[in-house]
């Protein structure tokens, strides 16, 4: 346990060999990565090119690793040229100029997809490795000619499949069955394997459709899709024979033409002929597969008498609203009648927007690149008003293909941007062609630089373009609630994205869990003479790889503005910082515990100084370096810290409880006063019990925040001080000696942090995207205060489930003595021998690190009990704002109370005497398999509950439930051996021959615990 007294050259040796070896480790992962980035081309210009997708502008480089990633499993693939008939690869394809394998970055593999996908119809890049779906439904070979395995399969080979897409048809039947009774089809083994290769599949044929205007909208005969445009058009033909009737007759009854006449707009009748002939001109194009530019004609001209009509049917609603009940209607009859006209009127405004929008959907089948801001009032409407929107970007096959020629077209717009119409477009349309061009032609000198080129005038056209529209943008007729949308959905600035390229590079969560097995292998070999360098290294490299996952989550803030923890991998990786934090903070309790006390005993309110020379909780009479300041620091916290407190507490009161908070800008954080009518017409008794139960937990919770956080943040800056200041020499030198012998904690941490870290990045269950929020998180204070308090729990609590097993692999493999009968000295740490209970010849002394482990799983419960209640608590008050009501016992809610009991049981087991060592290592298994469910389960394995939106899938609960059975398993083996060893204690031992006495060392290692941390 001691510190070194001296380091020879043998032990600096072996330090910087063993540095060496981590360092090669790092630097190889380091270098995989990195290489995986590389290109011989420039594709800077085109990875920054911003994005509208999944809710959010992001630059192309992102959209290129997402995609990319979906499609192939990876998101830099190694790829095969196509094997021929005697299963070789060709030589010959242009692909793979020299017939061998060759790794694809994302932003070349998605750029080629686009300018040339002919060429990927053969190459295998659909990721399918599972054996059984390659030889039993796709029929293709396992290995190649020389016997290396095969994983992926190419758009040829689905499309030849006739298994296939009988499986397909087959899914397609059960889920029409399933949803027909009501129920939900989750596809799980080899249907979500087929479903998900399917899903790859129609993807890609979406993302590299090309719709150009001389052709009809329709895939090739070998796709088995159906063109999306064509149901699109016959739901807007539907729509419109819904509403005709119902118009003719107000034509013909003549309450139309006063309004028209109000609207200042043509005669009803005639633009009634106008629309119903568009229509009918329509309905025969898309029946005779006419081209897009034909259609996109059709749609042009519907647009305008369209909103006319709108515009008649608004002034119509109005003149219902405030005409008189005439003579002889009944007053139900009136309201009837008005009713009928406001629906018919919203239905009419509904279908002008839908005209409007399927202009900008024709030319996007979906899946595709979104490169400019669409100046059109449907798509920013849509945004807000619709569960199906559509994107507020116009897509590159739009701006690549659409007749910027056509009046009222989807570019006309755009077209009138430049002194000369349509400049700018044929720009961007020219340098996207070059781009394609010298890309195709590989032999082309200085290729590398005239790419680039290409693809910076592309991305600076579409940056001119998107800049200028939005002045255009602006004079759409917006109401207030969507001005926002319209905001969020304008052409970034250049340097808007610069954080997320740099974050794309960074790839901050790989190098955290690389650092975090740096560390545990360093504190695992912290061993011998050097065991102490070694050990205080690897504590660095823990801070230093939580440091590092701290950085991404910043970065991801910034990102976004979102709280960090908005789908599973985050809230993973989150897990993974709080083990790594939560160790640190154990290890180095004894160095930092004295400051801290000094810091918080000096912010405290009212001031109560202690006797001159002495620490408040010192009754040594020893006087502390800090305690011969008692009065200079007492007159400083009445002057200054005092003050700050009280400032502090005000702001933070009316922060929390004054100003508004929520989307509407009608009510703070918290309410001060219980609001029994929100959302409630007539509420009952258990309504309002359940409002002054949210009620009065929000006035708790900020009436401990007004006072408590003060406080934290004054200790937190007065520690910078005395934390080195509570130190001389020989102290610093004890307390380094009591953080290494908590040794255990940093062990156990680093080797959580790094698994949990490792798992989330790379289990592809997770999506390690930047997405949008769901609705329901989009109240950023209480995601973050709710969903980190939570997860922070589950951190403590996989801290104390890995020191749990650690004491298992004691209590299992350990070394276990017998001692004299004697006084039991620690809970667990004797034991009687259980064959025969009146040999009492011996007791049995476990395996000696069990005690010091079950202390240690004592206070990692104790903060998960702390946080876990308080982060259900705040979940509460969050429900009550989102749902109107604190408790509901959804699944969610039943198992975080679970886990809290699980946990409660332990702690009050262990303080009472009822749990033993081997107990708390047990409980502690328990404990985590509660958490897990709470965590994972009712996300990912319960299709029920208003935890949905957090994530449904497959999510390998098969993986899950085995390796928690194991450890079971674990526990079961180590209490056999635990029972083993006390039945046979008395045949180690002879009683009549004297034994020597426990030494004093052991008892104090056997110390009880409970009742005392």
């Amino acid at each position: 346990m001691g510190m070194p007294r001296r380091f020879t050259c043998c032990d600096r040796d072996r330090l910087l060999i063993w540095a060496g070896v981590v360092g090669i480790v790092v630097s190889l992962n380091a270098l995989g990565t990195q290489a995986a980035d590389k290109s011989d081309l420039d594709f800077s210009a085109w990875q920054a090119i911003p994005l509208w997708e999944d809710g959010r502008i992001k630059p192309m480089d992102t959209f290129a690793r997402q995609i990319v990633t979906e499609l192939c499993g990876r998101e830099s693939p190694t790829l095969s040229p196509p094997l021929d008939a005697s299963g070789r690869p060709r030589t010959n394809h242009p692909l793979f100029p020299k017939g061998e394998p060759r790794r694809w970055p994302s932003q070349e593999l998605l750029f080629s997809w686009l300018v040339e996908p002919e060429l990927w119809e053969d190459v295998a890049f659909f990721e399918a490795s599972h054996e059984s779906m390659r030889a039993d439904i796709l029929g293709v070979p396992l290995k190649d000619a020389e016997g290396h395995r095969l994983k992926y399969v190419s758009p040829r080979d689905l499309e030849r499949s006739g298994r296939f897409e009988q499986h397909l048809r087959d899914l397609g039947r059960r889920r029409r069955e399933l949803q027909a009774r009501g129920e939900q089809f989750r596809p799980l083994g080899m249907d979500h394997k087929v479903s998900s290769l399917w899903n790859a599949y129609t993807r890609f044929r979406l993302l590299t459709y090309q719709p150009r205007p001389d052709v009809a909208p329709e895939f090739p005969p070998s796709v088995p899709l159906q063109h999306p445009a064509t149901a699109g058009l016959n739901g807007l033909i539907d729509s419109w024979a819904a509403v005709e009737p119902q118009l003719q007759q107000l034509a013909e009854a003549g309450a139309l033409d006063a309004a028209a006449r109000d609207a200042h707009s043509q005669p009803t009748p005639r633009i009634l002929e106008i629309i119903a002939s568009d229509f009918s001109s329509l309905k025969t194009d898309v029946q005779n597969l006419a081209s897009f530019a034909k259609l996109e004609r059709d749609l042009a001209s519907l647009e305008k008498p369209l909103r006319e009509l709108a515009m008649t049917m608004e002034g119509l609603r109005n003149r219902a609203l405030k005409a008189e009940i005439p003579t002889g209607l009944a007053q139900g009859q009136f309201d009837q009648l008005r009713g009928n006209i406001r629906l018919l009127t919203d239905r009419v405004q509904d279908l002008a927007l839908s005209v409007e929008a399927s202009q900008v959907v024709l030319y996007d089948v979906g899946g595709g690149l979104h490169v400019l801001p669409a100046p059109f009032l449907s798509c920013i409407v849509s945004q807000g008003d619709s569960n199906d929107p559509v994107s507020p970007w116009l897509s590159l096959q739009a701006v690549i293909y659409s007749d910027w020629r056509q009046p009222d077209g989807v570019l006309e717009r755009f077209a009138v941007l430049s002194p000369e119409r349509g400049d700018l477009l044929e720009k961007v349309r020219g340098a996207f062609k070059k781009a394609a061009s010298v890309y195709r032609d590989r032999d082309l000198p200085q290729r590398r630089e005239r790419l680039a080129q290409a693809l910076t005038e592309f991305a600076g056209g579409l940056r001119e373009l998107g800049t200028k529209i939005e002045p255009t943008r602006l004079t759409l007729p917006l109401d207030a609630s969507h001005r926002g949308i319209l905001a969020q959905t304008a052409y970034p600035a250049p340097q808007a994205l610069r954080t997320e390229l740099f974050y794309n590079r960074f790839d901050p969560f790989f190098w955290s869990w690389v650092v975090n097995i740096s560390a545990f292998l360093a504190i695992l070999f912290s061993l011998g003479r050097i065991r102490g360098p070694v050990f205080w290294l690897g504590v660095s490299l823990l801070v230093l790889a939580q440091a590092i996952t701290l950085s991404g989550f910043g970065l991801r803030v910034a990102i976004t503005g979102w709280a960090p923890v908005t789908n599973m991998f985050e809230s993973i990786v989150f897990v993974s910082l709080v083990t790594g934090l939560l160790a640190i903070w154990f290890v180095t309790q004894p160095v930092t515990s004295e400051g801290l006390k000094e810091a918080w005993r000096w912010t405290a309110f009212p001031l109560r100084i202690p006797r001159r020379g002495k620490h408040a909780s010192d009754s040594s009479d020893t006087p502390s370096r800090l305690g011969r300041r008692t009065l200079s620091w007492g007159l400083l916290s009445w002057g200054l810290i005092v003050p700050i407190r009280i400032i502090l507490s005000a702001a933070l009161f009316v922060l929390l409880a004054v100003v508004p908070y929520d989307v509407a800008k009608s009510r703070a954080i918290f309410d001060l006063v219980p609001e029994f009518t929100r959302g409630i017409t007539s509420p009952s008794a258990g309504d309002v019990v359940m409002i002054l139960l949210g009620w009065l937990v929000g006035i708790c919770i900020l009436a401990s925040v007004v006072w408590g956080v003060p406080r934290l943040i004054l200790s937190a800056v007065l520690s910078l001080y005395t934390i080195p200041a509570s130190f001389d020499r020989e102290k610093l030198r004890s307390a380094l000696q009591h953080a290494y012998a908590r040794k255990p904690y940093a062990l156990a941490g680093a080797a959580l942090a790094f698994s949990v870290a490792m798992i989330g990045y790379f289990t592809p269950v997770w999506d390690r995207g930047i997405n949008a929020l769901q609705p329901v998180l989009r109240d950023r204070m209480w995601l973050f205060a709710h969903v980190l308090t939570v997860t922070a729990g589950y951190g403590a609590g996989l801290l104390a489930w890995g020191l749990g097993n650690l004491a298992l692999g004691y209590y299992l493999f350990g070394k276990y003595r017998s001692v004299p009968v004697g006084p039991v000295v620690g809970s667990d740490g004797l034991h009687r021998p259980a064959a025969d209970p009146n040999a009492g010849a011996s007791h049995v002394q476990s395996p000696e690190p069990c005690v010091q482990l079950s202390s240690f799983m004592y206070k990692a419960i104790q903060v998960a009990v702390v946080l876990l209640t308080a982060g259900t608590i705040l979940g509460g008050v969050w429900a009550d704002r989102a749902w109107g009501r604190f408790w509901g016992w959804d699944p969610k809610e039943v198992w975080a109370l679970v886990s809290i009991l699980v946990y409660m049981v332990l702690l009050h087991g262990r303080y009472a005497g009822w749990i033993g060592n081997f107990g708390m290592a047990a409980g502690s298994v328990v404990g985590m398999i509660s958490v897990v469910w709470a965590w994972y389960g009712t996300n990912y394995l319960m299709p029920i509950g208003l935890h949905s939106y957090a994530g449904e899938g497959s999510g390998g609960g098969l993986y899950v439930a085995l390796f928690f059975t194991a450890n079971l398993i674990l526990v079961g083996a180590a209490r056999a051996r635990f029972v083993k060893e006390s039945r046979s204690a008395r045949w180690s031992v002879n009683p009549l021959e004297p034994q020597p006495k426990c030494p004093a060392s052991s008892r104090q290692e056997l110390e009880p615990v409970g009742g005392k941390i």
